[in-house]
């Protein structure tokens, strides 16, 4: 059946109908523990977010502010914008000083790798939902850049210690939802994607 696409600002559509609700972290929970699931997804219990979860979504949220297609990196803004993110996700400092230096140094070698570059952007955090046989599919993409004369690459910011082994990147299953949405989205285009390493900034 044909995808049917929104962006997550124009969802009216899909409230109207009586569809299963997925997301690839609702099906990786799954996968990791069953149980975890019932809670989280069926039961709705209030979810906690280890240090290290709140941490990555910090990084995620200043590299979306600062990482532009307009404008080259700047150090000093990038460096201001993580202390601000800290104290809005952080406000009872909870995260410990050890994470806190790891975010910093992160931020840091990204600015070395990329202080040059201007990133050739289309959309960031970009939200999608699509139906696919009697499920609705949702999530967020962290950039989808133009790349070459004819394609658009995926690109997912990861901030954890665990890889991805590059022999199942093609059967990744965070990878295959992205880019079943970016295909609808750039039905012409050559679809690239990208788990980004942010602790070892490999790719």
């Amino acid at each position: 059946m044909k995808l049917a696409i929104r962006n997550l600002e124009d969802v009216s559509d899909f409230e109207k109908l009586s569809l299963t609700d997925f997301s690839y972290s609702r099906m990786d929970t799954y996968k990791m523990c069953p149980s975890k699931y019932f809670y989280t997804y069926i039961q709705k219990e209030p979810r906690l977010f280890g240090e290290a979860a709140v941490l990555g979504n910090i990084v995620h949220s200043v590299l979306e502010d600062n990482v532009s297609a307009t404008d080259v990196l700047d150090f000093t803004k990038l460096q201001e914008a993580y202390v601000n993110e800290i104290a809005t996700q952080d406000p009872d400092n909870k995260i410990k000083p050890e994470l806190i230096n790891t975010g910093k140094e992160i931020l840091d070698e990204f600015f070395d790798q990329y202080a040059e570059t201007k990133f050739d952007v289309l959309h960031k955090e970009y939200g999608f939902k699509f139906v696919l046989g009697s499920y609705l599919i949702s999530g967020y993409i962290d950039r989808i850049d133009s790349w070459g004369e004819d394609g658009v690459k995926i690109i997912d910011y990861k901030t954890g210690k665990w890889e991805v082994s590059p022999k199942d990147i093609p059967t990744n299953l965070q990878l295959g939802i992205y880019a079943m949405a970016v295909d609808y989205l750039y039905p012409d285009k050559n679809i690239y994607a990208e788990l980004y390493y942010l602790r070892s900034r490999k790719a």
